[in-house]
């Protein structure tokens, strides 16, 4: 598992479209990158009381995957969040 400290921006809800499940598009800054990261429907819950620029801790996991399958050449990581720690 990784972690990331970076600022929260926001959350939107991803209906269920069959195969995939209920989820939440996150959008996080990291500096001057923003990044989007898919989370859990449960985790979900833990962004609403949020405010944006919020100072946090996402805890993500990351699946190696090879480029080839997709038509390219190499390796990636798809990261998605387990969880979220509110910095104080």
């Amino acid at each position: 598992m990784l972690t990331l400290k970076a600022r929260f921006l926001e959350a939107r809800e991803l209906p269920k479209n069959d195969p995939y499940p209920a989820s939440c598009l996150v959008a996080v800054l990291d500096g001057t990158e923003t990044l989007h990261l898919v989370a859990d429907a449960a985790v979900a819950v833990d962004f609403a009381s949020l405010t944006p620029l919020t100072e946090v801790e996402l805890v993500l996991r990351h699946r190696r995957i090879d480029l080839a399958t997709l038509g390219g050449r190499g390796k990636a990581y798809r990261l998605s969040i387990l969880g979220v720690k509110k910095k104080p």
